[in-house]
């Protein structure tokens, strides 16, 4: 496909131009350079992204990003980087004439040889009912349901409404016909917007030209508007700020009301043989006009013209651009930009204000105005300048910090000096800090002195500020605020300031009627009567660390990150992104309506008329659910914030790089979020307010519980009730076999009792009879029978004993725990006190507590044996038992004073019992003994759940 040349521009008419750019960019490289202290203006070309460098119509659309048509696709600018549509994105061509955007989310694309094209959800798709893919169309103009688009002598209608297309020509001046009328020139009929009205006029070509403005209607009809310019030939018309109606012709722009001509501008600079064909009004200066104009070969150069001071200037020799441009266009910010045809597109920051630079690479550190003078200090140089120009420089000797005027005399305060001189009409001093009080002069050497009194001797305090009082001085320090009492002769803190101004390093205070501002490292304090209020980095100045002040109407505020002005409270940010050499600035010196500024690369000088609020940059946001994209549009780099509030909560900052942002892992509940952006110099720009809601799963919703828990209730309902009906059953069943069961323990107690009962009344009587009557033999035999008779009455006794335990053991009642405890302490503290051994119990069981079966006997056997030991063994004075039941848990301790013994030199017969009892119950038995520290055993046991009687 052969690439469009619809500008008519001849191969010779290039090439004398380009000649002529390159003489002027050198002229402009040995003169002018000095001109400009920064760059205002950006080329982007197809190394940086671009989707192709020869470039035609340009717009932005409602989100603020910059499309430009090129000879290679569409592409998209955000300030970052081009995002280019061609072929394989769905286009049919790849030459892009015109952009245009139908609503905020639909553009209409216009190409050479595929027709009419739409963008929409970032898709590339053609309309079938237009049939017009081998179209070749160029500019697109909208209006209601209309698109409206020139291809050479004829115009292309798109109806949307209807999905039609018809193709008709412009003829005779003031109709539209089917006839077609063969006109070799391109674009010979041009159209403009004017009260959202589309007009149609000449388009500024050298033949079929046509007079006058006609007013196009929606049934492609035209009528007469403006008749009063029927008898020029018009190729531009807009409308300007003033509501002033702007057309421009060969080299005129005409100014007119709705009725009349109310004036006439001949811009100078423009040819007699180049015809305006678009004129765009400055959005910054109200008096200012860019106009593109085309020459009889087609090529187009941009102007500028002041209606004010008349003034003119061709921008294509001032951008040093050298070939012919396609369109021009000025963004929200106010930027210029401008497509080419061979050499990308150029951005001019228009909103850059103009700043002077001056002695770059010196680290200045103080400014002052002295007798009509500027003096410029560096820490080895002193400049002095008039009016912007340096008329003298002075080295110096040692390091300089300070300028001070004292009584009509300009001194420079350098450490470590070398001598104190007076050199051209400045004073010379060895030290820090000087300057002038109703109490003398003040000097910081290693000293400070007052009137030559030395008042602090040390180098922690550094002064960097004083404020002359009647009958003190206040010092403004490194180490917070001091004052000085020469009454008193006393230097001491300011305490109650220093906590209120909590700035470490103070660099020094402004008066303004009844405010203080004081300025730190910790950003300004502005004091008053009642009230302080504070100005850091939270509440939007860019850098906290305050050198320096200048107060008149606004505030100027000398920081480590730049310039910040404060007016009406709101805060802008000036930095190296605007033109500043330095980045911290140090010093703030007014000069009529200008500003010097002190910092580490030189000093900037600009206009404060220029320091002025910018728009703030678009902002974009899309949701999905709790996932948010936010994108932030700007063409400056002057600093992004971003930040968002979740449910008025405070603001949190966001980084604008990251562009998206998810609240998926916040707690469950309805958010409300919005988002805000600025730039260091410009408002905030706040979003609406998205909602969006954290619900658990959908397994986890209460309807879903709910009808699963009405489910299991239900399935567990009537399993319960079939379980209930076998139970039921079953009980009756269970409840006659405990009742039998009942009945038989019963009958089983009485037998064990009435056992116990007879074993006692008939074997019992016996032993306790053949005890007695042995005692009563062992008195009336002879002595050599006496040892016989003993030991029948001893082996007498002791089957008594065991037989009374064995009864016990049979009788109902030693299932329970109470009463084992008193069988066993009755038992003990008898046995122990035929031997003189004092007994102590303790027992906190509790009546109740059934024993299983057979435990009670081996508790007993166990713990009689133990407290025969203790007798036999023990030599112990005292002994102490206790009984405790917790958790089902019986713990029996028996413990004694006695000497104790070595567990590996006595006989282990008796603990072996001892723990072989415990275990046929699955109890545990601990012996815990030493020797001269006693002994203590120690059972414990685990009741089964079923162990406590009714």
């Amino acid at each position: 496909m052969k690439k469009p040349y619809f500008a008519s521009v001849n191969f010779q008419r290039l090439l004398t131009y380009f000649y002529k750019k390159c003489f002027l960019s050198v002229a402009c490289c040995l003169f002018g350079g000095l001109c400009y202290a920064q760059t205002n203006i950006k080329h982007y070309t197809s190394s940086d992204g671009l989707a192709h460098d020869v470039t035609y119509n340009i717009i932005q659309d409602s989100k603020g990003y910059i499309w430009i048509c090129t000879d290679d696709g569409l592409s998209k600018f955000d300030g970052k980087k081009f995002t280019n549509y061609g072929l394989k994105n769905g286009l049919t061509s790849n030459y892009i004439m015109d952009v245009k955007e139908l609503d905020s989310t639909t553009l209409v694309i216009s190409t050479w040889g595929g027709g009419l094209h739409f963008l929409k959800n970032d898709t590339i798709f053609k309309s079938s009912k237009f049939h017009d893919n081998n179209t070749k169309i160029l500019d697109i103009d909208l209006s209601d349901d209309m698109i409206y688009v020139q291809s050479g002598s004829r115009f292309f209608f798109y109806s949307l409404k209807d999905s039609t297309l018809s193709k008709q020509s412009f003829i005779d001046g003031d109709r539209f016909s089917d006839a077609y009328k063969n006109v070799i020139s391109f674009n010979h009929v041009g159209l403009s917007h004017l009260d959202d009205k589309l007009v149609i006029h000449d388009q500024g070509s050298s033949s079929n030209n046509i007079s006058g403005i006609r007013l196009l209607k929606n049934t492609k009809e035209t009528a007469p508007y403006f008749e009063f310019l029927d008898t020029l030939e018009i190729s531009a018309a807009t409308k300007n700020r003033n509501n002033q109606y702007v057309f421009g012709t060969t080299n005129q722009l005409i100014f007119t009301s709705s009725s009349s001509i109310t004036n006439t501008h001949l811009v100078s600079s423009i040819p007699a043989n180049e015809k305006i064909v678009k004129i765009r009004c400055s959005p910054k200066e109200l008096n200012t006009y860019f106009i593109i104009a085309r020459d009889s070969y087609g090529f187009k150069t941009l102007y500028s013209y002041n209606t004010l001071t008349k003034e003119s200037n061709n921008l294509l020799e001032e951008f040093n651009i050298n070939t012919t441009i396609s369109d021009a266009i000025f963004d929200f910010e106010g930027n210029l930009w401008i497509t080419t045809f061979g050499n990308g597109v150029y951005c001019y920051y228009h909103s850059n204000p103009t700043i002077k630079n001056k002695i770059e690479g010196n680290y200045v550190v103080d400014l002052t105005y002295f007798r009509n003078n500027i003096y410029a200090l560096t820490p080895s140089k002193l400049f002095k300048f008039l009016d912007e120009e340096i008329v003298a420089t002075y080295p110096l000797n040692g390091f300089a910090k300070k300028l001070t005027v004292v009584d009509d005399s300009l001194f420079v305060s350098a450490l470590n000096a070398s001598s104190e001189k007076s050199i051209s009409g400045f004073n010379f001093i060895n030290g820090r800090f000087i300057d002038k009080s109703s109490h003398g002069i003040i000097v910081q050497t290693d000293t400070i002195k007052v009137d030559g009194k030395t008042i602090y001797d040390g180098d922690e305090i550094v002064v960097n500020a004083i404020e002359d009082e009647q009958d003190k001085i206040t010092f403004y320090t490194n180490k917070g605020r001091w004052s000085y009492t020469p009454k008193n002769d006393l230097f001491e803190p300011d305490s109650i300031f220093n906590q209120t101004v909590y700035g470490d390093r103070i660099q020094g205070h402004k008066k303004q009627k009844d405010s203080y501002y004081i300025y730190t490292d910790k950003g300004l304090f502005l004091v008053k009567k009642d009230s302080i209020k504070v100005y850091d980095e939270k509440k939007g100045i860019q850098n906290e660390r305050i050198n320096d002040l200048f107060v008149d109407e606004t505030l100027y505020l000398a920081t480590q990150g730049g310039l910040s002005i404060i007016e009406n409270d709101n805060i802008l940010n000036f930095s190296k992104s605007i033109g500043f050499n330095s980045l911290a600035i140090n010093k703030i010196l007014p000069v009529n309506n200008s500003l010097w500024l002190a910092g580490d690369n030189g000093i900037s000088i600009i206009e404060r008329k220029s320091l002025k609020e910018t728009p703030p940059p678009r902002m974009n946001i899309t949701q999905d659910n709790t996932l948010f994209k936010y994108e932030v549009i700007s063409f400056e780099d002057v600093g992004i914030k971003v930040a968002y509030r979740l449910n008025n909560n405070d603001w949190v900052s966001l980084n604008p790089t990251e562009n998206n942002i998810d609240f998926s892992s916040y707690a469950k509940d309805d958010y409300e979020v919005i988002f805000k952006s600025r730039k260091d110099h410009s408002n905030w720009v706040y979003s609406d307010t998205f909602k969006f809601a954290i619900r658990p799963p959908w397994y986890q919703r209460w309807w879903v519980l709910a009808i699963g828990a009405f489910s299991i209730v239900a399935v567990i309902g009537l399993s319960f009730y079939y379980r209930l009906r076998a139970i039921s059953k079953r009980n009756i069943i269970l409840q006659n076999a405990i009742s039998k069961r009942i009945v038989a323990e019963k009958e089983l107690g009485e037998v064990r009792d009435t056992i116990a009962r007879d074993f006692h009344d008939d074997l019992g009587n016996k032993l306790a009879s053949i005890s007695l009557l042995s005692d009563l033999l062992s008195k009336r035999v002879s002595t050599s029978n006496t040892n016989l008779i003993k030991s029948i009455k001893e082996d007498a006794d002791h089957l008594y004993k065991g037989t009374k335990d064995f009864i016990f053991s049979l009788q109902e009642k030693s299932n329970y725990l109470d009463e084992v405890s008193f069988y066993l302490s009755d038992f003990a503290e008898d046995y122990l006190y035929q031997f003189g051994i004092s007994f102590e119990l303790e027992s906190d069981i509790k009546k109740g507590i059934k024993l299983p079966y057979y435990w009670s006997k081996q508790i007993i056997f166990i713990f009689k044996e133990a407290i025969t030991n203790t007798v036999k063994h023990s030599h112990a004075k005292n002994a102490y038992m206790s009984f405790h039941f917790q958790n089902r848990t019986l713990t029996i301790e028996l413990k004694d004073d006695g000497v104790g013994f070595d567990l590996d030199e006595v006989s282990m017969n008796g603990l072996t019992n001892m723990k072989t009892r415990a275990d046929k119950i699955n109890c545990e038995l601990v012996l815990q003994t030493k020797n001269d520290q006693g002994t203590c055993i120690i059972f414990k046991g685990k009741l089964p759940q079923k162990g406590r009687a009714d």
